[in-house]
């Protein structure tokens, strides 16, 4: 299951990076854009601290600017790729303990946040995407499979 995970998390860092990159060469980014891409890199850095067991650092709509998206990115990506070297396969079944950003105690799997991490990623790419239709043809490819072929050749 670790092979698994750190595949989606690479191609989850490739589609991030390639629609951040996309989104800087706009002269003017829409505000909304800018709200969800930072709420993508806050929540992942939530979900990460949820599954060290550690303080989150950001709220979830904190404002990032774009300015520092790649190194938030970048720290995200690390973070994750760590946990996923250090986790033991056994470990994908057990729940954690947290509180939602409401301050409700909840748990989850392993498994269950990190697919969680992903499709709340997906999803809000998707939506970001969305939003750029009138100011970039062509979007951005964010495709699994796009990412795929790309590392093939």
């Amino acid at each position: 299951m670790n092979s698994y995970f750190q595949r989606v998390f690479e191609y989850d860092n490739w589609a991030k990076l390639k629609l951040a990159t996309a989104i800087s060469t706009l002269p003017g980014v829409p505000e909304r854009v800018l709200s969800v891409y930072a709420h993508l890199l806050a929540s992942n850095h939530i979900w990460q601290s949820r599954l060290l067991g550690v303080p989150a650092e950001m709220g979830v709509w904190e404002p990032i600017p774009l300015a520092k998206w790649f190194s938030q990115q970048a720290t995200n990506h690390t973070q994750i790729i760590s946990y996923l070297d250090s986790v033991e396969s056994s470990s994908f079944s057990e729940e954690i303990n947290y509180k939602t950003t409401k301050g409700i105690p909840f748990q989850n799997t392993v498994e269950g946040i990190l697919t969680h991490m992903i499709t709340h990623s997906n999803y809000h790419m998707g939506q970001i995407n969305l939003l750029l239709k009138a100011f970039l043809d062509p979007l951005p490819d964010l495709m699994y499979i796009s990412y795929q072929r790309e590392q093939k050749s």
